[in-house]
């Protein structure tokens, strides 16, 4: 008679303890490697990882392969997920791809810009560009501002950098990972920040290091007007480490990083954000011409929180909305001509966008010499650096002040430095405050033929002067 198969249980073969099911191996990952010997090396692995059983003791790091127990602890401070980002946000490509070839040669860089000029979301593209080229190989840590109280509270930067990323601030120029600051400009304070840390960082470490700064300090006082919060950068930049609003060609073929970019969108990103941003923002979704983009590209220079600001004037304005609501094709000769027609509402819609964050306030006008000195830019569409030379010294100071404040901007033209406006809208705004200040009845300034043509006669083909003059 046929015997019964054996239960399971009752099976010889199955009793005998099995060494591959009692096997238990797990992957370890921890943080930067500590290791170092003579003539300063020190070990470029920024996370150690293995395989090993329970018992790590003695496990080696696969990377490196110097023991786990030299490697610090994993950091929970990094960034690990991409950020999400507007739907209309331009990827800029280029200009991130610069900003990691640049940080990756001088390890540390600044962007600097005025308010709603896109700094932020720039750090945002770039962490997650970081994120798809390196995976979790090195580590990314974003801070936003530098709290004099946190800070003087930890005590000291370096401590406070450790609360922050997990790694001692003096440990930081070692570290093989990227660390991007924005609104750095509220460093400038701490003098051990800089002298101990970003000054000494360069090609001969591993930390990469980029500063996202606005100029002034907006909210917070305004630099030689309503306060001294933050003064000039304490350290100097070189060319390439520095990418301001307008491109910026290097002075020097010695130079690694050669090509040209700035904070302003180019005409196919401006459109881009335009046709996007409408989409987003307005309902139902308008239907825009090719020359209205062109014209508020033109109109704005690129610059993304005028450029969304004035998109966002289609809806706010109820003669452009009507359109938008019966379906027409909205064209740039309506578009300024209806915004020509009401400067005071329009002026008075661009001061509660973002935008607006970057221009000076009524407040800061109090001051004679520094009213004169906007006067000057208004009626000559910005000021030669040579003209200072039989300027008195209280307007220097005052264009100064301006300067830091990012309300002119300083670029090449004909062999001089020209202390320009951001866009002809800048111009115009800044004549409407000084209007609404002005003792007498009517404005003695008389309205700019560029300023009057970028809100009412400007053909897309026919850029402003300021363009021609970049």
């Amino acid at each position: 008679m046929a015997m019964p198969p054996s239960l399971p249980s009752q099976s010889p073969a199955l009793t005998t303890p099995s060494p591959i099911r009692n096997q238990r191996n797990i992957l370890v990952t921890m943080g930067l490697c500590m290791v170092q010997g003579k003539n300063d090396y020190r070990c470029r692995c920024s996370s150690g990882s293995c395989v090993s059983d329970l018992d790590v003791t003695g496990a080696i790091c696969h990377n490196c392969w110097h023991p786990m127990s030299s490697h610090r602890d994993y950091s929970t401070h990094a960034i690990t997920r991409r950020y999400d980002l507007e739907h209309f946000t331009n990827p800029r490509a280029d200009l991130v791809d610069e900003l990691i070839a640049r940080v990756h040669d001088y390890h540390i860089i600044r962007v600097i810009g005025p308010p709603a000029s896109g700094k932020t979301t720039l750090m945002k593209l770039m962490v997650n560009k970081l994120l798809e080229m390196n995976g979790p190989t090195k580590s990314i840590h974003v801070l936003t501002g530098w709290d004099k109280q946190e800070v003087c509270g930890a005590p000291g930067w370096a401590r406070y950098l450790g609360q922050k990323t997990g790694v001692h601030g003096e440990e930081w120029l070692s570290n093989p990972a990227y660390l991007l600051l924005d609104e750095a400009q509220q460093t400038y304070w701490d003098s051990g920040l800089w002298a101990s840390f970003f000054k000494s960082a360069g090609p001969g470490w591993s930390v990469f290091i980029v500063l996202f700064m606005s100029y002034g300090s907006p909210g917070e006082g305004l630099e030689g007007f309503e306060s001294e919060l933050y003064s000039s950068v304490p350290m100097h930049f070189g060319p390439d480490q520095e990418i301001f609003l307008r491109l910026e060609k290097s002075i020097s073929d010695l130079y690694l990083a050669q090509k040209p970019v700035g904070l302003l969108l180019d005409e196919n990103e401006a459109m881009h954000v335009v046709t996007r941003y409408a989409s987003a923002a307005i309902q139902p979704s308008p239907s825009l011409t090719p020359d209205l983009k062109k014209g508020l590209f033109l109109t704005s220079s690129g610059h993304v929180g005028l450029l969304t600001s004035l998109t966002h004037v289609l809806h706010d304005v109820p003669e452009l909305y009507d359109l938008v609501q019966r379906g027409v094709s909205i064209d740039w000769p309506t578009t300024s001509k209806i915004l020509s027609s009401q400067p005071r509402k329009f002026f008075d819609l661009l001061s509660g966008y973002p935008f607006s964050k970057g221009l000076p306030t009524l407040n800061s006008l109090r001051d004679p010499v520094t009213v004169q000195v906007f006067k000057t830019a208004i009626a000559h569409d910005g000021i030669y650096k040579a003209s200072l030379r039989t300027g008195s010294k209280e307007f220097k100071y005052a264009l100064r002040d301006i300067w830091r404040n990012g309300w002119l901007h300083a670029v090449e033209s004909k062999w001089d430095i020209r202390y320009i406006f951001a866009s002809q809208i800048h111009r115009w705004f800044c004549q409407c405050l000084l209007t609404k200040i002005s003792s007498e009845p009517d404005i003695t300034i008389p309205l700019p033929l560029a300023a009057v043509e970028a809100t009412t006669n400007l053909q897309p083909h026919h850029p402003p002067d300021m363009q021609a003059a970049q």
